[in-house]
């Protein structure tokens, strides 16, 4: 029914603004109403929300066998089937992650071009800020360092620009994680130190999660695991506020 639909999609937001805040938990359980609301005469565009609404938050909590199952049957769309709409919102932005995170690698560096080059047609400055910041962890973990902080960048750059501020603070702070790899000292923490100062200010203490695995990777590289284990375990208690579980997101807990 129409009214069952407007229920999936206000879900499918509210799911996306509880993620972006660290709620993980209740991101899932909105996430798995919307699945559960689903009928067969809904629009593909509603169900394909939903289920990969479903699967992103299973994969940040640590369930990914369980997630890759909604992408049965998916397919990289052209560049043609993106409709402005589609970027206006985190459900298809978010998806190179997920399908990254379940396995399916090359799906998403595919997915990733169409959408920069959509973003383009468009004109679309701000869905592209959010694709480069949640594509510089992406790259990040393929080992594409210097992409990843060429989009780590421009993200903040455009996320300022456009209003949208909390993808500069995400951004500097997979900056940080980046450079922490290359073990650049200096402008980790200086990244970091902005990342968490500027997030701190507006409300947005989650970054500090971020940040502080970074420190503490950085600190590991330069051979002092005591000053590694102070920002870890500060980065581990932030975690524990998000329920995060996903070892992409924070790789640090494996070995907690």
């Amino acid at each position: 029914s129409v009214d069952r639909a407007r229920a999936v999609r206000a879900l499918v937001d509210a799911h996306a603004a509880a993620v972006a805040r660290g709620g993980t938990r209740s991101g899932l359980a909105m996430a798995e109403r919307a699945v559960e609301l689903l009928e067969e005469d809904m629009p593909a565009r509603t169900g394909d929300e939903a289920r990969h609404s479903l699967a992103m938050s299973l994969v940040l909590a640590g369930r990914a066998r369980e997630a890759a199952p909604y992408f049965d049957g998916w397919r990289c769309p052209s560049v043609e089937e993106i409709a402005a709409e589609d970027l206006r919102g985190p459900r298809l932005i978010s998806a190179p992650l997920t399908l990254q995170r379940i396995g399916r690698t090359s799906d998403a560096g595919q997915l990733v071009d169409v959408l920069l080059t959509a973003c383009r047609r468009e004109s679309a400055p701000g869905a592209k800020a959010l694709l480069l910041g949640m594509t510089t962890e992406l790259w990040w973990w393929e080992g594409q360092w210097s992409r990843a902080l060429a989009a780590a960048t421009e993200a903040a750059v455009l996320g300022e620009q456009t209003g949208q501020p909390a993808i500069g603070w995400y951004s500097r702070a997979m900056a940080a994680r980046v450079r922490a790899g290359q073990g650049d000292a200096q402008r980790c923490r200086e990244d970091a130190a902005w990342a968490q100062g500027e997030a701190r200010v507006h409300g947005f203490e989650l970054v500090a999660l971020y940040t502080s695995a970074a420190l503490g990777l950085l600190e590991l590289g330069l051979g002092d695991p005591v000053a590694a284990s102070a920002h870890l375990a500060t980065a581990e208690r932030f975690r524990q506020t998000t329920d995060l579980a996903d070892p992409t997101a924070v790789p640090f807990w494996a070995n907690r």
